[in-house]
C-alpha cells in the first residue's frame, strides 16, 4: 500500500506532514509532564528548604505554558492535514476502483464472487475508504503508543522523588484500566471463531412471518390468498408467547452479558477510586508540612492516570480494528489479480487496415455453449461460414440462440467447445481491443448511459468522444438529429440525471418555486419514446464506423426493430443499408420481412442449433422450417 501511494505526490506530502505533526503530538504530554514534575520539585524544595529559584521558576512555568500552546497548535495543524490526506488518498483509490472494475469482461463481471470482492473492496469503512481506515488507525496507534511510553518513562521518574509516589501512581491507575478494558470483547473475542444459534420453533417461525409481510417478493401471494388478517394473528401469538425478549437481536444479547459484568466490575473500581485519597490523608496526617506537595502530587497522578486512561483507550480500540483494516487492504488489493475469463489475444488485428473496409468474414466451428450457472446448452454444434461483405440475417423462435451467436462473434462470452474464426484466424489469438475496434454491435436491450445525449453518441467512438462535428454527424445518419433538436438542452439534455438535488423536507410547490427563483433546472428524468431511444442507439454505432482511421468491418445486430413499429422499423432498415456500404453485416430477428430478402445468407436457428442456411429464395423453394414461418408471417398481410 505505501508502494502504490508512495507514487502520489499530494499524497506524499501529506502523509510527511501527517508523521511530523503526529510525533511531535505524541512527545508533548510527555514533556509537559516533566515540566509540571520540575514544578512539584521545586515546591518540595520551598517547603523543605524555603528557597525558590525565580528565574528557574519562570524558565519552568514557560515551557509548561508553551507545551499547553504547541499542544493546541498542532492539534489543529493535525486537524487542517487530516482531511486533506483522507481526501487525497480517497481519490487516488477512487480511481484505482474505477480502473479494476472498469477492466473486468462480461462473465468475470457478472460472477457473484467477483462481485462479492468488488463490493468488500471498495466499501465505505468507517470514513468513506478502507486505505484511508488503515493509515487513520496506525497513525492513531503510533500516537497512543508514542504518548503511554514516554509519559510512563516520566511520570517514573516524577513520583520516584515524591514520598509514596509509586503507589499512589498504581492504585490511581488501576481503576482507569479496568474502566476501559473491553469487557465485551474478552466474553466474546473477536479474534476467535463463535457462533449464535436458535432452536426456538416460535421465534423462526416469527421471522419466517415478519418476511412474508415485509418482503415485496411475497406481495401477491399474500394479497390474492387474503393471508393478511392470518398472518398478523400468527404472528401476535408467537410473539406473546416468547415474552419480553422477542424481538431481541443477537447484538442485544451479547449487550445485556456486557453491561451485566460492567455492573459487577462497579463493585470494584469505586472503592479504588477512594485509595489514592485514604493515601494521601494517612500520609499528610504522618507530615502535615507536607500536604501542600502532597496534594500537588495527587493531583498530577490523578490526572496522568485520567490521560493514560484515554490513550489505552485509544490503543485497544487500535489494537481491535487495525486487524479488519488491514485485512480490507488485502481485499482491496486483492481485486488487482481477479483475471478475466475472457483472456486478451496476441495477435494485431487486422494486418491491413483499407482491407477490412470490404468487411470481415466469420466462420463457426461446431461451437457449443453454455451460460454461466445454466443447466441448458444456448447453442449445440453450431457450424456455418459467412463471407466478406455479407448480409447475413439469423432467425427464429425467441430463445433459439440467435442473440447468443452475436455475443460470441463480439467476446462477450467464450465458447466451451469449437472454434471461431474471423479473417481465417481463431478469434482467441486476436488483440481483444483490435477485435472491438473493428466491430460495431447494437444490442437489443440497447443501454442508454447516465450521460448527456451527446456522450452516449460519442462513446460509439471512445477515441473521439468529444468530437462535436461527429457526434453530430453521426445524430444525423442515424435520426436522433430531428430529436435532439426537439430539446431544451439538446446534445447536452440527460434523459436520466446521474447527480440529484439534495434539499430540506419541503411541499412540491415549494420546492417548484424556489427552484425557479435559483434559476436551477429539474433534475427530473426526460421521456423519451422507444423510436427516440432507439435513434440514439443507431446514431451511437454510426459514430463508431465515421473513423477514418480505423475503420469499421463488421456490424452485428440483435433484434434492432423489436420494440418498433413498421413505420419506424422501415425506417431503420433503409438507414442500416446507408450504414453497410461493403461491410459485414449480422442481424439476428424473429420477424421475417424485407431485410430477409435481401440476404446473402439466412440462418434459421431452432433448439440451439442451426436447422437451415440458405438465401430467402432457396429456404423458400426447400419448403421447411423457415418456409413455414415465412407463410405465417405473410397470412397476416393478405
Amino acid at each position: 500500500m505505501l508502494k502504490d501511494i508512495g507514487t502520489n505526490a499530494s499524497v506524499v506530502r501529506c502523509l510527511i506532514g501527517m508523521a511530523v505533526t503526529s510525533l511531535i503530538r505524541s512527545l508533548l504530554p510527555a514533556l509537559s509532564l516533566w515540566f509540571t514534575g520540575q514544578l512539584l520539585t521545586i515546591a518540595q524544595l520551598a517547603v523543605d528548604e524555603r528557597r525558590v529559584d525565580r528565574d528557574h521558576l519562570f524558565k519552568i512555568a514557560a515551557g509548561r505554558l508553551a507545551c499547553s500552546l504547541a499542544l493546541q497548535v498542532f492539534n489543529l495543524l493535525e486537524a487542517q492535514i487530516r482531511p486533506i490526506l483522507g481526501n487525497c488518498i480517497r481519490r487516488h483509490y477512487s480511481v484505482y476502483m474505477f480502473r479494476e472494475t472498469a477492466r473486468l469482461d462480461v462473465p468475470t463481471f457478472n460472477d457473484s464472487v467477483v462481485q462479492d470482492r468488488l463490493q468488500k473492496a471498495a466499501s465505505g469503512g468507517r470514513r468513506s475508504s478502507v486505505a484511508w481506515d488503515a493509515i487513520y488507525s496506525i497513525f492513531g496507534g503510533f500516537v497512543s503508543i508514542t504518548s503511554l511510553v514516554t509519559r510512563t518513562f516520566v511520570l517514573v521518574r516524577v513520583v520516584r522523588g515524591q514520598p509514596d509516589g509509586p503507589l499512589l501512581a498504581l492504585v490511581a491507575c488501576i481503576p482507569h484500566f479496568i474502566q476501559v478494558w473491553p469487557i465485551r470483547d474478552s466474553l466474546f473475542p473477536g479474534g476467535a471463531a463463535w457462533i449464535m444459534t436458535t432452536f426456538n420453533s416460535d421465534y423462526i417461525k416469527m421471522e419466517g412471518i415478519k418476511q412474508v409481510v415485509q418482503s415485496s417478493l411475497y406481495r401477491k401471494e399474500v394479497v390474492a390468498g387474503g393471508m393478511w388478517q392470518h398472518l398478523l394473528a400468527e404472528y401476535t401469538n408467537r410473539l406473546m408467547k416468547l415474552g419480553d425478549h422477542a424481538l431481541d437481536t443477537p447484538s442485544d444479547i451479547l449487550d445485556r452479558s456486557a453491561a451485566f459484568v460492567q455492573r459487577l466490575s462497579g463493585f470494584l473500581i469505586e472503592p479504588l477510586h477512594e485509595l489514592p485519597q485514604i493515601i494521601f490523608t494517612l500520609r499528610t496526617a504522618e507530615r502535615p508540612a507536607t500536604i501542600p506537595t502532597s496534594i500537588a502530587s495527587l493531583n498530577l497522578i490523578s490526572s496522568t492516570a485520567a490521560q493514560f486512561t484515554s490513550d489505552f483507550r485509544g490503543l485497544t480500540y487500535t489494537v481491535r480494528s487495525v486487524s479488519k483494516d488491514l485485512s480490507n487492504i488485502r481485499q482491496l488489493y486483492e481485486v488487482e489479480n481477479i483475471r478475466n475469463q475472457v483472456e486478451d489475444g496476441a495477435l494485431p488485428y487486422p494486418e491491413d487496415q483499407a482491407k477490412i473496409r470490404y468487411g470481415i468474414s466469420v466462420e463457426f466451428k461446431n461451437v457449443s455453449f453454455r451460460y454461466p450457472d445454466a443447466a441448458d446448452f444456448a447453442l449445440k454444434g453450431v457450424s456455418f461460414s459467412i463471407g466478406q461483405g455479407q448480409l447475413c440475417v439469423i432467425v427464429g423462435r425467441n430463445g433459439s440462440g440467435k442473440s447468443t451467436i452475436l455475443k460470441l462473434i463480439a467476446r462477450i462470452y467464450d465458447p466451451l467447445e469449437g472454434t471461431i474464426l474471423i479473417d481465417g484466424k481463431d478469434i482467441k489469438t486476436l488483440k481483444l481491443d483490435d477485435l472491438r475496434r473493428a466491430t460495431a454491435v447494437l444490442f437489443q436491450d440497447y443501454t442508454h448511459f447516465p450521460l448527456s445525449i451527446g456522450d452516449n453518441i460519442g462513446l460509439g467512438d471512445p477515441e473521439h468522444w468529444n468530437d462535436m462535428a461527429r457526434i453530430e454527424e453521426a445524430a444525423r445518419l442515424g435520426g436522433a438529429d430531428e430529436v435532439v433538436a426537439r430539446l431544451p438542452d439538446g446534445f447536452d439534455t440527460y434523459l436520466d440525471s446521474s447527480a440529484h438535488d439534495t434539499y430540506c423536507y419541503m411541499p412540491a410547490e415549494t420546492l417548484s418555486r424556489l427552484r425557479k427563483a435559483g434559476g436551477l433546472k429539474s433534475t427530473e428524468s426526460s421521456n423519451l419514446s422507444g423510436g427516440q431511444i432507439q435513434r440514439i442507439a443507431l446514431s451511437r454505432t454510426f459514430m463508431r464506423s465515421l473513423s477514418p482511421e480505423k475503420p469499421v468491418g463488421l456490424l452485428l445486430f440483435d433484434e434492432p426493430s423489436a420494440s418498433l413499429d413498421p413505420v419506424a422499423e422501415h425506417d431503420l432498415f433503409e438507414r442500416l443499408r446507408h450504414l453497410r456500404g461493403d461491410k459485414t453485416m449480422i442481424f439476428s430477428s424473429h420477424r421475417f420481412g424485407n431485410l430477409t430478402r435481401h440476404a446473402d445468407l439466412i440462418l434459421y436457428m431452432d433448439n440451439s442449433v442451426v436447422v437451415e442456411e440458405g438465401t430467402h429464395a432457396e429456404l423458400v423453394a426447400s419448403g421447411g422450417e423457415y418456409a413455414k414461418i415465412w407463410n405465417i408471417q405473410a397470412q397476416a398481410f393478405i
